[in-house]
């Protein structure tokens, strides 16, 4: 761990200020995840910790959708392992929910799918709800969103556990009603 720690600061570096080409920050973005997922211990924390802030901000501000994608991924593993998210983090996500592409919306359910086994981040995610319902009424309607929609279910049924507020979105939004249905 003590040699990848430097490694994660330096790629971290290399992303956010030299990257030129889409496909190098998605290939450091990659090697990055790869990091955090493969270490483990309180420096790999700290590396989370510094990648966090200005990885917000770049994917926020990013156009090019494989770059988004590969930015929430990485986002999603630096809450896992930093046991926290922070608002910042969720008002991105919930962007990426509200007005990504169908795959910059899957890549955010994924990036909150991974960061929610932590059990800092599940306390955290109840700012998550709202987009969550959002998503999983889309099926009702659109059924090109199915698979984004049962991913919002289930987390949302994780948050269901931890935070009376989201059971009773689930219900006003009668959601019960959409899994049951003949056609879901």
């Amino acid at each position: 761990v003590s040699a990848v720690v430097p490694l994660g600061s330096g790629l971290n570096k290399v992303m956010m200020t030299k990257t030129k080409s889409w496909q190098d920050k998605v290939a450091l973005s990659s090697c990055l995840q790869h990091l955090l997922t493969i270490c483990k211990g309180k420096a790999i924390v700290q590396l989370a910790q510094e990648i966090l802030p200005g990885l917000v901000g770049a994917t926020d501000k990013e156009t090019k959708e494989e770059v988004k994608c590969g930015g929430l991924a990485l986002m999603g593993v630096c809450c896992f392992r930093a046991d926290k998210c922070g608002g910042d983090v969720f008002k991105s996500l919930n962007k990426a929910l509200e007005t990504g592409s169908d795959c910059v919306r899957r890549a955010a359910l994924q990036a909150l799918g991974a960061a929610m086994r932590s059990t800092g981040v599940r306390n955290e995610a109840v700012d998550m709800v709202g987009g969550l319902v959002k998503v999983a009424q889309t099926a009702d309607k659109k059924p090109a969103y199915r698979p984004n929609s049962l991913t919002a279910l289930q987390l949302l049924l994780h948050l269901m556990q931890q935070h009376k507020m989201a059971a009773d979105k689930w219900s006003d939004a009668k959601l019960w009603a959409l899994l049951m249905s003949q056609d879901s």
